[in-house]
């Protein structure tokens, strides 16, 4: 054979397997990976991490002031819900990592925001900032399998009734050392809503998932089998 012909033979070998590294890349990600994607909902464009199982329960994961949708990659809880068959998205607020900064309506952008992924009715995991999201969707009836009420703000009387009156399964998570966010709201917050479970994690302060990420996993995943999905 030619060099030409040879050499030929080469380049071709060679881009077959760059195709084939780049398919498994993309394609072999397995139950905890994420694919990026970018949605429109209330006037914002807000960046989402979106994986695990398609046809299996619905979470929507959203973040603390300090905090983006990668926190949960980090952390290991898109992977913990991607292995217990869960599908995921995790979001990036207005203004948050890589959504850029819009003017939005809190009272009505999360329900704005299930819409516009399709998610008839997630399991919503909220810490701290994010609640002031969150807890306005869950008084306005905006579908909602369950709350994770992770130190969220806003959280007052008002609130705690109104979720008295949906019935809505709420699992709050603590750190006993929270000055953002006393504990006392937590234990208001179970001892006002029938069902509802406060864990609290001894020693943490506001962001409790840091100081045990595997716990916290686990109280997420059971979250997911504890509700009506």
């Amino acid at each position: 054979m030619s060099q030409l012909y040879l050499g030929l033979v080469f380049v071709c070998l060679f881009l077959a397997a760059c195709l084939r590294t780049s398919a498994v890349e993309e394609g072999d990600k397995g139950a905890g990976a994420a694919g990026p994607r970018v949605v429109a909902a209330g006037g914002a464009q807000v960046a989402v991490l979106e994986g695990g199982a398609q046809a299996g329960p619905d979470v929507l994961l959203l973040h603390g002031v300090r905090f983006t949708k990668e926190t949960w990659a980090e952390l290991g809880t898109l992977e913990a819900l991607g292995t217990a068959g869960a599908h995921f998205v995790a979001v990036d607020l207005p203004g948050y990592g890589a959504s850029p900064g819009a003017s939005v309506d809190h009272e009505v952008f999360l329900g704005e925001l299930i819409e516009a992924l399709g998610l008839a009715a997630p399991l919503v995991i909220s810490p701290s900032m994010s609640g002031s999201f969150a807890l306005p969707a869950a008084v306005h009836g905006v579908p909602m399998a369950g709350l994770v009420a992770v130190a969220p703000v806003g959280l007052n009387d008002e609130v705690i009734a109104a979720l008295v009156k949906r019935e809505l399964r709420v699992l709050a998570i603590w750190g006993s050392e929270d000055r953002v966010v006393p504990l006392a709201r937590g234990e208001a917050l179970e001892s006002g809503v029938p069902g509802a479970r406060l864990v609290v994690f001894e020693g943490a302060g506001h962001p409790s998932y840091l100081d045990d990420p595997a716990r916290f996993n686990a109280l997420v995943v059971d979250a997911v089998g504890a509700v009506d999905l």
